[in-house]
Order: C-alpha cells, then sequence, then structure tokens
C-alpha cells in the first residue's frame, strides 16, 4: 500500500498506525454525545 508521497509503508509505520485508540475512542464518542445532546437541550429551549 502506498501513500499520498508514493512511498511504500515500512513495517514498523504499520505497526504504529495499527495500534488501538480505544481510550480516544471513547473521548471522541463522548464528545459527540455530549454535543448532540446540547444541540438537543438548545432546541428544547427555543420551544414555544
Amino acid at each position: 500500500m502506498a501513500s499520498a508521497s508514493g512511498r511504500v509503508l515500512t513495517g514498523a509505520e504499520v505497526k504504529v498506525l495499527s495500534q488501538r485508540s480505544d481510550r480516544r475512542g471513547a473521548i471522541r464518542l463522548g464528545a459527540h454525545l455530549l454535543m448532540l445532546a446540547g444541540a438537543g437541550w438548545l432546541v428544547w429551549q427555543s420551544g414555544p
């Protein structure tokens, strides 16, 4: 698999890119849920 620059990834680069990121994923999911809840709250507050 070649990157945008046309070079082939080394084994070390593939290993780094293949690491699990559960913590970062959980933080991102939490942020999205918080923004979704905030948007819902704003819509609710702007009701009749």
